[in-house]
């Protein structure tokens, strides 16, 4: 993430500012290691540019009193690996629909949106960590996963049993 002027960025480097030399070395190791149709696609690539994959989450979903809400990749922001990120503005905005009917309260739709976002978030983290590294990263991150989803099943059935 060092530009050619030798600046070191943390998100992107733009067409033109990757150096040549870390581009021959990309152009070499997808000639030993692609399918011709990737090689000549890297090849043929004039200006690459950089783009670090990242996810992040917000711990609210809603400001001063409820006027102001996040939803979508405002509210989180997901690896693109499942490419979900439709879906959960979707479902954000489904479940506000329910806010707004008077079926659920604020408070409510925030517990949910912010659970579909970190079990979601984490399944982005097992899939890509299934298509990189495999062995002990992928069992730590399919571990994470299944107690995320144990602890919110767990939550659920509480809040259900204390509701009669």
């Amino acid at each position: 993430m060092t530009d050619i002027f030798g600046q070191t960025h943390h998100s992107t480097l733009q067409p033109g500012m990757l150096r040549p030399e870390v581009w021959e070395q990309q152009v070499k190791f997808a000639q030993a290691n692609f399918a011709a149709p990737f090689v000549e696609l890297v090849e043929n690539t004039s200006q690459p540019f950089v783009a670090a994959v990242s996810d992040d989450i917000c711990d609210r979903a809603t400001f001063m009193n409820g006027k102001v809400i996040l939803v979508g990749d405002a509210l989180a922001l997901f690896r693109p690996h499942i490419a979900l990120s439709a879906n959960q503005a979707a479902y954000d905005c489904l479940e506000l629909q329910k806010v707004l009917k008077g079926e659920m309260s604020m408070k409510h739709w925030e517990r949910n949106v912010l659970g579909y976002a970190t079990k979601t978030r984490q399944l982005s983290v097992v899939v890509g960590t299934f298509s990189q590294y495999g062995g002990w990263k992928l069992i730590k991150s399919v571990l994470v996963y299944a107690l995320l989803l144990l602890r919110q099943g767990v939550l659920r059935l509480v809040r259900w049993l204390t509701r009669s």
